[in-house]
Order: C-alpha cells, then structure tokens, then sequence
C-alpha cells in the first residue's frame, strides 16, 4: 500500500463520522460529504495538496487539495457539505 497521508481541510468544518455523529442526519451528510470527495478525487484531471502545519491533535495535516484548480474547500462549502470555519464555536450539524 502506498503511504497515507491525512489532511484536514483547512477553513472548513464538516459534519462528524463515526463515534462523533450526534443524530442520523449529521451521519448521513458526512457519509455525502465523503462520497462527495472521494467521487471528487477519483475523477479530477489534476490533484495539488497544500500543506499548511500539523493540526493541534497530531497525526492530521492542516491544509486544502486543489482539484482541477479548484479548492476542495469551496467545493465542500459551494454545495452545502462543509461550512466555513476558522476557530470560532462549531454549530450543531442536527435540526
């Protein structure tokens, strides 16, 4: 296998997978999210990451992936996926 290396999307906040899902429709939007990225990815001409640091957690990359020129970032925004975000207090992904 080829070394894995994970990026957390700087400027966004996407919705939690796994154990840090608060309610199914949170859950169902990072599932979208994810497919979303992976479809993304997998047919983009021309891939370039960006790295910024490491993120305060460790093991995660700060940065954004430019997929044919475009920042995954505002695609992740532009279609209701992620929200901007840049510190500040996170709102609830659950209605």
């Amino acid at each position: 296998l080829p070394n894995k290396l994970t990026i957390r999307v700087l400027g966004v906040d996407t919705p939690e997978k796994g154990f840090r899902v608060k309610c199914d429709s949170e859950n169902a939007l990072a599932q979208k999210a994810s497919h979303f990225t992976e479809h993304t990815i997998e047919s983009a001409k021309t891939i370039h990451v960006e790295l910024h640091s490491w993120d305060k957690y460790g093991g995660r990359v700060l940065g954004d992936v430019l997929i044919d020129g475009n920042r995954l970032s505002e695609l992740l925004i532009k279609n209701k996926l992620a929200r901007p975000y840049f510190g500040e207090k996170k709102s609830s992904w659950c209605q």
